[in-house]
């Protein structure tokens, strides 16, 4: 009986000692909310465009040194072109000033502006002043040896019929040839740019149709 309690006793004990069964917990969920961003305003909007706001003036900065360059050179030729354009009108009025016998000032300044059209124009402005050049010393020789042969002190304009011939052609060379020959490298209008080259002759092309139509009723 004893021995039947104590092995009762025992085997109540080591139930107790057993730790009890626990239940399974359902899992903790955690939620992450992302803070709401940002609202942008005008100032960041600007410091984003920076980097290309830069650039584009950069650009706009170039290109407005190039144009005024660009005009710069433009007006320099066309003062350099002026000033061999009037030349000859120059040299013209020395030789009637001095009866046909211009200064050898005179005479150097011209032939020197005759040099500097070779890089400035053409050949056929640089063929005209050779020409004039040419018509003005054949005057000069031709009133200094009538001035030898007959002692005239006359005015050159005065002078006899051979020079006179030769002082026409001078006249003419000098006058309309001369603005004839450098008309088309001094019109400013020839250093504007395409749009403004095609929008004057749309112009021109609408000023001049009426009498291209009435030419064409009269035929």
């Amino acid at each position: 009986m004893r021995r039947f309690l104590l092995t009762l006793t025992i085997i109540s004990f080591s139930g107790w000692s057993q730790p009890a069964q626990q239940h399974a917990q359902p899992p903790i969920v955690v939620k992450v909310e992302m803070p709401p961003a940002p609202t942008k305003g005008a100032l960041d909007y600007l410091q984003e465009l920076g980097p290309l706001i830069a650039a584009l003036v950069a650009v706009g900065v170039a290109v407005m040194q190039y144009y005024l360059q660009k005009q710069q050179w433009k007006q320099s030729l066309y003062d350099k072109r002026y000033a061999v354009f009037r030349s000859v009108a120059h040299y013209w009025r020395e030789l009637v000033s001095s009866n046909g016998v211009p200064s050898l000032s005179a005479k150097q300044r011209f032939f020197d502006h005759i040099s500097h059209a070779r890089f400035l124009f053409s050949a056929d402005v640089v063929n005209f002043l050779e020409e004039y050049y040419a018509v003005t010393e054949k005057y000069c020789l031709e009133s200094g040896r009538l001035r030898l042969e007959h002692g005239l002190t006359l005015p050159v304009a005065d002078l006899r019929n051979e020079v006179e011939a030769v002082r026409k052609e001078v006249d003419r060379l000098a006058g309309l040839k001369n603005d004839e020959v450098f008309a088309p490298y001094l019109q400013l209008h020839h250093e504007q740019g395409w749009l403004a080259r095609f929008i004057a002759r749309a112009n021109r092309w609408v000023d001049e149709a009426p009498d291209r139509m009435a030419s064409r009723y009269e035929s």
